[in-house]
């Protein structure tokens, strides 16, 4: 959490949230999740949080740093992570 401010700690929930709910769409659940789709899915992020970047950084009173680029995508990753080991547990129960 080495965000300075409070809106951009949330952005590690907000983008978490965003790769879980990407993933549930992109990725076909009746099949062993592929690589392929799971790229696309960091990809979406990775394009969405890059959006927002430079948004911020159009914005006088708002800057875009790659440290909040980084942190998305991170976060994202995170819920791609969390939905396959959702996914698993799941199917296993």
């Amino acid at each position: 959490m080495w965000q300075q401010f409070f809106s951009e700690k949330t952005h590690v929930l907000t983008y978490g949230l965003l790769g879980y709910l990407a993933t549930n769409d992109l990725v076909d659940t009746r099949r062993k999740p592929q690589f392929k789709y799971i790229a696309e899915t960091v990809i979406f992020v990775s394009l969405v949080s890059a959006l927002d970047e430079i948004f911020q950084g159009i914005l006088p009173y708002r800057f875009a740093e790659l440290k909040d680029f980084i942190t998305n995508i991170i976060s994202g990753v995170f819920g791609i992570g969390l939905f396959l080991i959702f996914k698993q547990w799941i199917e296993t129960n």
